[in-house]
């Protein structure tokens, strides 16, 4: 009999020298480790009732969709009924979210592919050189072969009652705040959102395997959001895989071994997109403000997760008819 897990946990980042994104999970949850045959997996977990099943990804779009199907084509494995919960960090506009700050995703958009001109070759009167497929201007539309070149997994709208239902789970759960807001946090201007404790929200979600940062990156991504979601997503937080992950999810679905309508995207900012005004973005990738609110961002993904979770497991009925 193949475990029929009723939450299909999703990480992907998992460093050597630290806790990662399911660290947490695993010591507080008491997952135990399984081998799962022929899926070449080394990184999958257990809940004691088999209600759980959490895994490690990999880092990048390709990793998790890799991952992913190779988890749902397995026979030891039933997740036609799972609810899929993708759970990390994140890189927060600050326009629209302080550190910590756990962010369900209404929307996820692809953005790596496209038209790349590198930025020292673009024309005068653009102000990217990073096109949609097909297109001849920045965020136009294709010119030619748009059935070849506009593809369904460029953008993902998720199940929105879903979305309000797990936001809904979470407005009482208790946050951290980052260690690094006063020495960081308030370089950033006083009527922004970084100005403010984390609260839970909910927004667009960009999927790059490029991680990207800086002032200019970040305005193309509230663009490029714009055109994919035509207006109706507003960015607000990235992370480096899960265009690649829904992609997968929504392959199951068509084969049968998933519903996804049942998949749920969760990342907490551990830092912004861009730095404060007046600081030199390539600082980023050279100091201590990588991640700046690594271990809150951790710790807050986990208690609003665990706070769906924890529903989920409690009232499956409901959340078995209801997705």
């Amino acid at each position: 009999m193949p475990v029929c897990p009723k939450v299909i946990l999703v990480t992907m980042f998992e460093p050597q020298d630290r806790a990662g994104e399911l660290t947490l999970f695993r010591e507080r949850m008491e997952l135990e480790k399984v081998e799962l045959a022929a899926t070449g997996l080394d990184e999958v977990y257990l809940g004691q009732e088999g209600d759980i099943l959490a895994l490690i990804a990999g880092v990048g779009t390709a990793n998790t969709a890799i991952s992913i199907m190779a988890l749902g084509l397995c026979p030891e494995v039933d997740a036609s009924e799972s609810v899929w919960l993708i759970c990390g960090i994140g890189g927060a506009d600050p326009t629209t979210a302080t550190l910590g700050t756990p962010v369900w995703a209404d929307w996820c958009v692809d953005g790596d592919f496209g038209f790349e001109i590198d930025a020292r070759e673009i024309p005068e009167n653009w102000e990217t050189g990073i096109l949609p497929l097909g297109a001849q201007e920045p965020y136009g539309q294709p010119k030619y072969g748009a059935e070849d070149l506009v593809r369904d997994y460029q953008v993902f709208e998720l199940n929105g009652g879903l979305v309000q239902k797990a936001l809904s789970l979470c407005q009482n759960v208790p946050l951290v705040e980052a260690e690094a807001k006063a020495a960081y946090l308030n370089h950033f201007p006083s009527d922004l959102p970084t100005a403010h404790a984390p609260v839970v929200t909910r927004g667009a979600c960009m999927s790059s395997a490029r991680y990207f940062h800086g002032k200019i990156a970040t305005e193309w991504a509230r663009k490029w959001t714009k055109h994919w979601t035509k207006n109706s997503g507003t960015f607000t937080i990235c992370g480096m895989e899960d265009s690649g992950t829904l992609h997968a999810i929504d392959h199951l679905s068509k084969l049968g071994r998933a519903n996804r309508h049942r998949a749920l995207l969760l990342r907490t900012a551990s830092n912004f997109t861009e730095p404060p005004p007046g600081e030199c973005a390539s600082q980023h990738f050279s100091d201590e403000n990588t991640f700046p609110a690594f271990d809150a961002a951790l710790e807050n993904g986990y208690r609003c997760a665990t706070a769906v979770i924890d529903d989920i497991l409690a009232n499956w009925p409901e959340w078995s008819a209801g997705a």
